[in-house]
Formats: structure tokens, C-alpha cells, sequence
């Protein structure tokens, strides 16, 4: 009986600490703050039903702790920070959420990506950004396909007409030559 009491503490003590490090930010975070609707906008308050923002939005997606992207009233897309201050401005037709922490935001030829803090990662200049296997997006711009890490650094040029990952440790790349 008394094992059975120390594996469920380790357990119960191993679960609580790992939970700790899943935001390991301090501060004010997206957890701190409560989404609300009035009629069919969006908006966000504090604990304590403090309003931080109005709820002036279509619609508010999490991205990680610190962001929220909001479609304005024009269908625009941008980014908020968990306190409701506007950090990336909403004037992008198109957004998708990756990985939970990055925003993808652009028009039709212009995409770019940014992380919760509102910080861009990858510049608004690519027609496509895709992910891979292994921390890596897929970039497509000028009709040529190219690779950049989570940190927005290139790692394969926008220069190859076909890059794809059939698993996780195989990337299969075309180039064609120009002839002259």
C-alpha cells in the first residue's frame, strides 16, 4: 500500500511539474483572459470581468499565450496580444494558424509568418508557406520552391521547381535546368 501511495505521488508530482513548463512564460498570458460574445462579435475580458477589449471582432483564434487573430469588421485579418492591443494590423485577406503558434497572414501573392509575440519570422514576399517535416516550411515564390526553418532562416533558395518530404527523413527535389 505504501508503494502504491509513493508511485502515485512521483506521478502526481511528475504531472503537475510538467504542466509548469508548458508555459513557461510569467506574466499576463492568454489563460489570463476570458473570450466573450455579445451578439456575434468577440471580444476579451480579465478574470476579473474586466473588459480589455471590446467585442468588436468576427471572430478571435488563439495563437500560443500571447496572441489572438482577429477578423475585423472589413473581413480583414491581423493579430492582438493577450491584452487586446493590436500588434499586427488587420488588413490581410487570408490567415491560417500553424502549429498553434504561428500566424499566417497575407493577400494573394504576399504571405508572411509571425509568431505569438507578433514578431514577423518569415517576410510578406511568398506566394505559398507550407510545413515540413522536421521544423521547416515550405516556401513558393516566382513559381520556384525553396525551405526556411522555424526561425525564419533560408535554408534551400526559392530556385527548385518541385520540393516535396514523402517521410520524415526523405526530401525528393526537382531542378530543372534552363537550356538555352
Amino acid at each position: 500500500m505504501k508503494k502504491l501511495l509513493v508511485i502515485l505521488s512521483l506521478i502526481f508530482l511528475s504531472c503537475s511539474s510538467a504542466s509548469a513548463l508548458v508555459n513557461p512564460s510569467k506574466g499576463f498570458t492568454n489563460d489570463d483572459v476570458i473570450l466573450y460574445q455579445v451578439k456575434d462579435k468577440w471580444g476579451l475580458k480579465d478574470e476579473n470581468g474586466a473588459v480589455l477589449t471590446d467585442a468588436i471582432y468576427k471572430k478571435m483564434v488563439r495563437v500560443g499565450y500571447h496572441s489572438w487573430l482577429v477578423q475585423a469588421k472589413n473581413n480583414k485579418y491581423g493579430l492582438t496580444d493577450e491584452k487586446g492591443n493590436i500588434i499586427v494590423a488587420p488588413k490581410y485577406r487570408h490567415t491560417d494558424r500553424i502549429l498553434g503558434k504561428y500566424a499566417k497572414l497575407g493577400n494573394s501573392n504576399d504571405f508572411g509568418l509571425y509568431d505569438e509575440y507578433g514578431k514577423i519570422v518569415i517576410p510578406h514576399k511568398y506566394q505559398k508557406i507550407d510545413l515540413l517535416f522536421g521544423k521547416m516550411f515550405l516556401t513558393y515564390k516566382n513559381y520556384k520552391y525553396g525551405v526556411l526553418n522555424f526561425e525564419g532562416k533560408v535554408l534551400l533558395d526559392n530556385e527548385f521547381d518541385d520540393i516535396y518530404m514523402p517521410s520524415k527523413s526523405v526530401m525528393r527535389i526537382l531542378y530543372k535546368i534552363q537550356e538555352n
